[in-house]
């Protein structure tokens, strides 16, 4: 089992590789944790999972089951999170209190995990938070309750790079029961930078005060392509600002990510990642607020982009960070791309500057009304209309096309109402049934911008609530559109020349347009706001083309503002090749780098150890995937 001394101490990961490790032994192999509390989650046979886990379980080569994180709580609010047992939404444990949940979902809790070994030869059992939260040791379903059930044995790990590792592991010590304690067989220190020489004698004298070794010291490596458990920004700095070498057909990465990592570490006196040993920027990093520069931040991207790629292909991608941001892991496979800058968005400050050929995503949500109304506190509504009125592309994920459309309607109360952007006349109404399932369509035939994807084959996964439909369809007629994109035009200039951002801005700016029209254009106009279609000056906005089976997907008459319900479109090649002429790295190859990093990072026969084994060298089966 592994412990760590806090979240994000890297036990996720960790996990990930010690299940690749045993299962490239040729043991059957399956991870485990009894409660997750995430808003990554994948749809597998039963239901819904954390992330986490699912990756973990494909690492091991084996299906991912809801029996392997049988408790997924899923924040909807600071004091609340939606409950998910064993794959479906339990609105009854939802409703209960914390304490109380935990006593009544013990029982199945512990079945679960019996019931896995049963299964298989090794469970890998992952902790969350830390084992030593005293005020929470009564109710525990996750920490040690669960490694006295299974009789596990420990490891304790804890990350290196954020400073006071060896107090973190010490206190987390003793602060466990004695009995407890007898269970660790070793800590691990993550994400070290440096001459491994400069620990000692800190694990001399760990060993003499706890009795417990130090059986690793896990480099840090930013790059090795698995998606950081709700921690996505917390290292962006990834293998781009380390400077990484060139892969296999001498492409050097892009580098010049916006990352938040790098101002930690600034703030702290330490060099970032981005720079080279005498503190010079390997990615340039333009103005910046605390400059004394006003306007958004501007980083250079530096990086060779590949031959075959497609003219359309943004430099930059702009992805908003909302509070309730779900499934935000979708989008590791961005961060990798060469030439490809992705910046994380998480107020009006960050806002990078776009050209026309730039992307904005607004991504899924647990909570789309929350999130709708915050993108509006910030006046980030105002930037990505704007973006889109000049032509730029704007790509919605679940709750983002949720967003984009012109309403959300809650009739039971359930989920909050509002009015949507606009820019996609759709109108999503919200119930109380959660669709989960997994689907593989093939893209319709879409105009403009996005019109490279068209009849792309793409597999990904669905979890929302809410059914969207188009509204307004009957003012298509082309006379109607072209006024509407006149008059959108206008706006947009408007609102270049004065640097206008705010939302009750624009109304005004479009009030103005709308009364230097003609007669016949106003009709047309009010029509269309009527309808509630185009009303915020996008041009195109008017009408909309079903694009996914189903209801999956539409894109505005235009081609530049795109809506999916499909979450992983990015994790798949063929959508990579389309709209960036390149590829991911294999996951496979991803499981097998996280093992052989972590297994080299291990003393000599503790993994054996652990298990009581001893595992022949070389002649490892690899898992299959």
């Amino acid at each position: 089992m592994v412990l760590g001394t806090s979240s994000g101490a890297g036990k996720s990961w960790l996990v990930t590789a010690l299940c690749r490790w045993y299962a490239r032994q040729g043991l059957r192999v399956a991870p485990f944790k009894a409660q997750n509390m995430s808003n990554n989650a994948r749809v597998v046979a039963g239901g819904e999972i954390g992330s986490a886990q699912y990756f973990q379980a494909l690492a091991a080569g084996v299906e991912p089951t809801v029996q392997m994180n049988p408790l997924l709580l899923k924040p909807e609010a600071d004091t609340r999170s939606q409950v998910v047992l064993l794959g479906q939404v339990d609105a009854r444990l939802t409703g209960m209190p914390w304490r109380a949940r935990c006593a009544e979902v013990w029982p199945l809790l512990a079945q679960t995990l019996d019931d896995l070994r049963r299964q298989y030869d090794v469970i890998v059992i992952e902790g969350a938070g830390s084992p030593a939260e005293i005020n929470l040791q009564s109710s525990d379903v996750v920490n040690l309750r669960v490694a006295r059930h299974a009789d596990a044995v420990c490891l304790l790990v804890s990350d290196i790079d954020r400073g006071g590792a060896f107090a973190h592991l010490y206190g987390t010590w003793a602060l466990m029961p004695e009995d407890d304690r007898r269970r660790l067989r070793g800590f691990v220190l993550n994400r070290f930078r440096g001459d491994p020489g400069l620990l000692a004698p800190a694990p001399e004298r760990m060993l003499e005060m706890t009795g417990v070794p130090v059986v690793a010291t896990v480099p840090m490596w930013t790059g090795h392509g698995l998606p950081e458990e709700d921690g996505w920004f917390q290292y962006r700095d990834r293998q781009t600002a380390q400077g990484s070498p060139p892969d296999d057909r001498g492409c050097q990465p892009a580098q010049g990510r916006t990352l938040c990592d790098m101002d930690r570490q600034a703030a702290q006196g330490r060099s970032p990642e981005g720079c080279d040993g005498a503190g010079n920027a390997r990615a340039s990093a333009g103005p910046r607020e605390d400059d004394g520069v006003p306007g958004p931040r501007q980083v250079e991207v530096a990086g060779a982009c590949p031959a075959d790629r497609p003219v359309c292909a943004p430099a930059r991608i702009a992805l908003l960070v909302p509070p309730r941001i779900s499934n935000l892991d979708e989008f590791e496979p961005l961060a990798a791309l060469r030439g490809v800058q992705l910046v994380a968005v998480r107020e009006a400050g960050m806002r990078p500057e776009l050209s026309v050929d730039d992307w904005i995503i607004l991504p899924g949500s647990k909570h789309t009304s929350t999130d709708l109304a915050w993108l509006k506190r910030q006046g980030l509504d105002a930037w990505v209309r704007a973006h889109a009125a000049r032509g730029g592309r704007v790509l919605g994920i679940c709750g983002g096309l949720q967003i984009l459309g012109q309403a959300l309607r809650d009739p039971l109360g359930l989920d909050g109402a509002g009015q949507g952007l606009g820019l996609l006349p759709l109108q999503t109404v919200f119930g109380r049934e959660k669709v989960l399932r997994r689907r593989t369509e093939r893209f319709g035939s879409l105009p403009g911008p996005w019109s490279v994807l068209s009849g792309v084959q793409v597999t990904g996964y669905e979890i929302h609530q809410g059914q969207t439909q188009p509204v307004g369809a009957d003012i298509m007629a082309g006379a109607t559109e072209a006024i509407v994109v006149a008059e959108a035009a206008e706006v947009a200039d408007v609102m270049e020349a004065t640097g206008t951002t705010e939302t009750a801005e624009i109304a005004e700016v479009a009030e103005v347009a709308e009364a230097t029209e003609s007669a016949e254009a106003t009709e047309a106009t009010e029509a269309a706001a009527g309808a509630a279609i185009g009303v915020h000056g996008v041009p195109g906005a008017v009408g909309v083309l079903d694009v996914l089976p189903d209801g999956l997907g539409w894109c505005n008459a235009r081609g530049n503002v795109l809506g999916v319900y499909l979450h992983g479109m990015f994790e798949n090649d063929d959508v990579l090749q389309a709209l960036f002429g390149q590829q991911a790295r294999p996951l496979a190859a991803v499981f097998d780098g996280l093992a052989d990093h972590v297994g080299n990072s291990f003393a000599p026969g503790v993994l054996d150890g652990l298990l009581g084994m001893r595992f022949p060298r070389p002649g490892r089966r690899p898992p299959s995937g």
